[in-house]
Parts: structure tokens; C-alpha cells; sequence
């Protein structure tokens, strides 16, 4: 699936990590309690678990599982430096379906662009042949 030019955009933001450091505790809404290992360093910043080996995962509470239930996936992974499988999985988690609100906004723009386009396309092709028809006419 080809990359959008621009970052995806969030619709129901600001969004922003919770208020703690690294060694303190918050409760993940996947793997419960879980001690702050530190930040990302992604558009918005978010503690991940403190793990040993493997990478760690970010811990979802807060504006970020606000996100995953009302952005689209894209917008998600961007702004918090992950997949899109990675958000399919934490929707998963918290049985969220494939369409929130940011999803359903994203595909009626979408739909409008294509219905524009298409609108274009057959008003050229209605031109090129009237101009075909006006050319035989005119002898």
C-alpha cells in the first residue's frame, strides 16, 4: 500500500502522554501493570514497559488508547512511531472494530477525491468526443 506524502492527520488530538518517569508504574490496558522503561522518541512521545531483551512494548493507557479507538491506523502508527500491524493488534486488544470515526472521515474523503476525479475524467472524455463529433460534422 503506498505511503501518503503527508503524515496522517489526527482528528481528535491533542494527545499527550501521561504524566510520569521512568521507574514509575502505570497500568496497561494489555498487560496491566507495567513499570515506565523510558520514552520513544516518536512525534508524540510515549513510556514504553520496562522489558529485558526483545523490544519493549509502549504501554497502552491514556490518549493513547483514546487514539487507537477513534484515528485511522496510519495515524496511529505516525504519530506513535509504530506499524500499522502494531495497531491492528492493540485494536485487537481492546476490541476495537476496523472502523473509528477518524477511519470513516479518511474514507469519505477519499471516496469525494475519487468521485471527483471521476467526474473530471468523463467530462474530458464527453469533450473529446463532442470535438470528434463536431470534426465529422463539419464537412
Amino acid at each position: 500500500m503506498p505511503r501518503e506524502p503527508t503524515p496522517p492527520t489526527l482528528i481528535a488530538g491533542p494527545y499527550a502522554p501521561p504524566a510520569c518517569e521512568p521507574g514509575s508504574s502505570l497500568t496497561c490496558k494489555r498487560f496491566g501493570p507495567q513499570t515506565v522503561g523510558g520514552f520513544t522518541a516518536a512525534p508524540i512521545p510515549w513510556p514504553y514497559a520496562a522489558r529485558i531483551g526483545g523490544k519493549p512494548p509502549l504501554i497502552l493507557c491514556g490518549d493513547l488508547v483514546r487514539a487507537i479507538r477513534t484515528e485511522t491506523a496510519a495515524a496511529v502508527a505516525h504519530h506513535w512511531g509504530v506499524s500499522r500491524y502494531t495497531v491492528h493488534d492493540w485494536r485487537q486488544a481492546l476490541g476495537v472494530g476496523r472502523f473509528t470515526a477518524g477511519t470513516r472521515l479518511r474514507w469519505q474523503q477519499l471516496a469525494a477525491k475519487k468521485l471527483t476525479r471521476d467526474v473530471n475524467r468523463k467530462a474530458q472524455a464527453a469533450s473529446v468526443v463532442a470535438r470528434r463529433n463536431n470534426k465529422t460534422t463539419d464537412h
